[in-house]
């Protein structure tokens, strides 16, 4: 079934398509491959942060190269506001729902606190 592949591979391995292919590889795998043999940046969180976020911009462009080439017909690559926005408002929900789930349930549950030493009044 090579010939049935090579049209899924083919348009993603030329220009346009191929700087964004190579750019979900480079922030996939070699960057933070590279960024994590040092010490310092896995014991900072900050910089670990850094390093995730790369990686999860990295598997954006991968599910970007993998949809839009089957339906952008036209020459180029289709990233502008409508793409970016849409991408936002995703990022705006889950923040949303994570912040009312937080809002309800606790982080910590309630018998590990006692466990920690967090001073409580109760029976327990």
């Amino acid at each position: 079934n090579l010939p049935r592949e090579t049209l899924y591979i083919e348009p993603r391995s030329e220009a346009p398509w191929l700087a964004v292919s190579l750019a979900f590889f480079a922030c996939v795998f070699v960057l933070p491959f590279l960024l994590l043999l040092w010490q310092k940046v896995k014991m900072v969180p900050t910089y670990l942060g850094s390093v995730a976020g790369l990686i999860l911009l990295g598997f954006w462009l991968e599910r970007f190269s993998m949809v839009v080439p089957s339906i952008w017909l036209d020459g180029g690559v289709p990233l502008g506001w409508i793409e970016l926005l849409v991408t936002l408002g995703f990022l705006g929900v889950f923040g949303l729902c994570y912040a009312l789930y937080v809002s309800t349930f606790p982080l910590l549950p309630l018998r590990e606190s006692l466990i920690v030493g967090t001073p409580r009044k109760g029976p327990y």
